[in-house]
């Protein structure tokens, strides 16, 4: 009995399976819109505002009534991603801006105050500057931040250079500060994108769902669907529209062409 009530369930799923590329079973809106926040945004308010109009309705003004709640949620969310991306572009400046200043003016400068007291063959320099000038700005955020606090550290045994050990220090805790408030941006974005693909699915789900609904009440009149739905919106999303990734790409800064990285 077990094995034919396995064969039975292999079986069905199988069918599934074959027919899982079925148009009518997949959720085109959710398909078409996916990687854009953006045209969701559009589509559904399109939607939104088209089942407003046939308020006289008692069927659509039922799918109205349970659209509008979903999509406002999904619009909260939108502004509230594009808010976080907006800090985090923010945060992000500042740290390429302290870094940019640490790499042009502050390393030269350091450089002539320690050279001022040993010369670069010295071992004192070396002990200080290991890898010479250039290296103090190679790598990533992370890794050039570690180098500013690696000097600092190593300027506290040398009290003829105390005036620049503090200048030293100073920066790092300014520029950690700034780093760490740029990573907290960070996971707040991410936080953000989290619930607003929850919410995109949702509205992406309840726009199939009406679709239902007005297929069974239109059937006999299958062209009045399309009022409901701007459907070269949804033909043109991916030609004519961002997605998620430029999204971001055009809310955050533009990186300095010669200042390394880390994410």
């Amino acid at each position: 009995m077990r094995n034919i009530t396995n064969s039975f369930l292999h079986l069905k799923f199988l069918n599934m399976t074959t027919h899982a590329d079925w148009q009518y079973i997949q959720n085109q809106f959710l398909n078409a819109l996916e990687n854009s926040y953006k045209s969701t945004n559009i589509f559904a308010k399109d939607h939104v505002s088209s089942l407003a109009n046939f308020k006289t309705d008692t069927d659509i003004i039922a799918l109205f009534n349970r659209t509008e709640p979903v999509y406002d949620v999904f619009q909260v969310k939108y502004t509230l991603w594009k808010k976080a991306v907006a800090f985090y572009k923010g945060s992000t400046s500042v740290i390429d801006t302290l870094l940019l200043n640490y790499r042009v003016t502050l390393v030269p400068r350091w450089d002539i105050k320690i050279q001022s007291e040993y010369m670069a063959s010295t071992p004192e320099y070396l002990t200080l500057i290991p890898n010479g000038r250039t290296g103090m700005y190679t790598g990533g955020k992370d890794t050039q931040i570690q180098t500013i606090r690696t000097l600092a550290e190593s300027l506290l045994e040398y009290s003829n250079l105390a005036t620049l050990q503090t200048e030293v220090n100073d920066y790092y805790v300014k520029i950690e500060k700034a780093r760490d408030t740029q990573q907290q941006q960070e996971q707040t974005v991410q936080d953000a994108a989290d619930e607003l693909r929850k919410a995109q699915t949702a509205v992406c789900v309840m726009m199939y769902r009406n679709l239902g609904r007005l297929m069974d009440k239109y059937a006999e009149d299958t062209l009045f669907i399309t009022k409901f739905y701007q459907l070269n919106l949804i033909r043109n999303v991916a030609s004519d529209s961002k997605t998620n990734e430029t999204e971001v790409e055009d809310i955050a800064p533009d990186m300095p062409n010669d200042l390394s990285t880390d994410e």
